[in-house]
């Protein structure tokens, strides 16, 4: 498929939604023409594309738009699926779907408080920190007896939650791996990955003023 049919993905680095599209794009296989978005500077092309205005958003050759993290993971698995990140009968796809959901509904909004608590000071960080632990208990209990959400291997279950997971380790590391080592070591075995390990954070913005 030569560059210009390539399907496009109007992205941002710091996105951790972006994050898990452009994971499974990766392991599908999928070439894309990635264009950064400065979220302060939206591009016409992208808001034509979903007015909504949030990325991740990927637009297919055809014209096609899917604006939404977890639809562009299941589309992408749907097209190539070369270890079985599906699972029998659409299982840990139907597991992914469930995760991404409570993963934004109950998680993303305290999480979001806590990992930027300097811009909220009249927030309580130990309450905003406290009210994520029922989704991340709930995520170490599954990780009690198997390596992974959906067994003992990689699959599609692990994509939606895995870079939000992983940006609310990274602020108090020591807590978190005391509170949840099971989450702790699933997110160096998924970190590990060559399909996450593909996926890089150096892009310069879209320079959407002289392409169009």
């Amino acid at each position: 498929m030569s560059p210009k049919n390539l399907p496009i993905l109007y992205a941002n680095d710091s996105c951790p939604y972006v994050f898990r599209a452009r994971i499974a794009l990766a392991y599908a296989g999928i070439d894309v023409e990635h264009r950064e978005v400065d979220l302060e500077n939206k591009p016409p092309a992208m808001l034509r594309a979903s007015p909504k205005g949030t990325v991740p958003i990927l637009v297919l050759s055809g014209g096609t738009v899917i604006d939404e993290s977890w639809e562009i993971i299941r589309w992408a698995v749907r097209q190539n699926d070369p270890e079985a990140w599906r699972g029998a009968n659409d299982a840990a796809l139907d597991l992914a779907e469930e995760l991404a959901n409570r993963n934004d509904s109950e998680f993303g909004e305290p999480s979001m408080y806590y990992k930027f608590s300097s811009d909220y000071p009249d927030r309580d960080r130990r309450q905003d920190r406290n009210d994520c632990e029922p989704f991340l208990d709930g995520l170490e209990s599954r990780l009690a007896t198997q390596a992974f959400m959906y067994g003992d291997a990689l699959s599609a279950a692990d994509v939606p939650v895995y870079p939000a997971v992983a940006g609310f380790a990274k602020i108090e590391p020591a807590w978190f791996a005391d509170r949840f080592p099971n989450l702790d070591a699933w997110l160096k075995r998924v970190a590990a990955s060559p399909h996450v390990q593909r996926v890089d954070f150096d892009h310069e913005p879209w320079r959407f003023e002289q392409t169009g």
